[in-house]
């Protein structure tokens, strides 16, 4: 599962609290990137980068956390970058401070400004679901402060943070900052002849039966960290009445990439890939 900071919010009555988005969300990406050890405000941040009113760049924020939370860089600045290379960085378990325009938010249920508000914005992407149709979106405004204004992170359609991304710095690109790649990202390796175990899950999440499976010649894929799944109620009561003792829980892995996406099999065949997870 994918860390989730505590989402810092802009207005907490601080001098230059509507002009914080960015040092707000400086101070989530603080909190992703060391996973919880480091906290901030955006007050703090922008103390940080000397300035004491007006917008912040994400270079001023970068050398902010630089300065106040280092020796270690938390933020990767991108000026300009293809918005696909970005969706790719945060699939792989990475943090982004995003820039963008307002605009296509106004209006929608994503709107933290009731419509009062449609310029440059900075915001943080935690990650994106399974469908890699939305992305955990925290908003620096999102405060709950009056009615119709949403609270916390919420999930917002790729499309709509594609073309306010686009307004900004051009269509199809983005201009963001990283935080490092804290998701642990694992291989499954399998020699040419392996017999495996190929596991079916129920929409919960529990095993329902398993089927056996040959390689030809060998193969490899990416997979989630593995969980330990077990065995659905109906499985475990139909063992029960034949007098067959219940089964055991299983670590499994789901298979990600290849044409072998989607299946389910054990965790022993695979490995975490060095230097990610932080």
């Amino acid at each position: 599962m994918t860390y989730q900071p505590a989402l810092v919010i802009q207005g907490d009555g601080s001098p230059a609290q509507w002009d914080n988005c960015a040092a707000a969300t400086g101070a989530t990406i603080l909190d992703r990137d060391t996973r919880g050890a480091l906290r901030s405000t955006g007050a703090r941040i922008r103390q940080l980068t000397g300035v004491s009113y007006g917008g912040l760049t994400l270079d001023q924020i970068d050398r902010a956390l630089l300065k106040g939370y280092g020796p270690r860089d938390h933020l990767d600045v991108r000026p300009k970058i293809d918005f696909d290379e970005m969706i790719a960085h945060i699939r792989a378990g990475q943090g982004v401070e995003l820039f963008y325009s307002y605009r296509p938010l106004v209006g929608t249920p994503y709107d933290c400004f009731s419509g009062r508000f449609s310029g440059i914005h900075a915001s943080e992407i935690n990650e994106l679901d399974p469908t890699l149709t939305k992305f955990k979106w925290g908003d620096p405004g999102a405060d709950g402060r009056r009615a119709g204004i949403p609270k916390g992170f919420q999930w917002i359609p790729v499309s709509l943070v594609r073309s306010a991304a686009g307004l900004y710095v051009g269509s199809g690109y983005a201009q963001l900052g990283f935080s490092r790649d804290t998701e642990p990202a694992y291989l499954v390796r399998l020699a040419a002849g392996t017999r495996f175990l190929q596991y079916f899950l129920d929409a919960n999440g529990r095993m329902t039966s398993h089927r056996y499976r040959t390689t030809a010649g060998g193969f490899h894929a990416n997979s989630t960290v593995p969980k330990l799944r077990y065995w659905s109620a109906a499985v475990q009561a139909r063992r029960k009445e034949l007098g067959l003792a219940p089964l055991s829980a299983r670590s499994l892995v789901k298979l990600t990439s290849g044409n072998r996406s989607g299946w389910y099999i054990s965790s022993k065949y695979a490995r975490l890939i060095p230097g990610t997870g932080g």
